[in-house]
């Protein structure tokens, strides 16, 4: 995608305890569509890691991760699950 815009994801992480922090930094390192894209995948693989047993941490990957499916695509993850 030549005109790439990353979506603002400001809010978000304004309202996360301090793992937002974390997810933060590595979301700032994101310049194009194709980096957004495996920033996305990373998350949804933290989120269903079977060795985290923090479920705050789970829960703030797995919405983040939605947030980003959802304004890159313009659908709802939900939307997915149902095809």
């Amino acid at each position: 995608m030549k005109n790439f815009v990353k979506p603002d994801l400001s809010p978000y992480f304004a309202g996360l305890p301090v793992i937002g922090i974390w997810m933060r930094f590595e979301y700032e390192n994101v310049n194009n569509y194709t980096q957004c894209v495996n920033v996305m995948h990373n998350w949804f693989n933290i989120a269903e890691d079977k060795e985290c047993k923090n479920i705050v941490k789970k829960q703030c990957y797995l919405s983040g991760a939605r947030l980003i499916y959802n304004l890159l695509t313009g659908k709802t993850f939900e939307s997915k699950l149902i095809i």
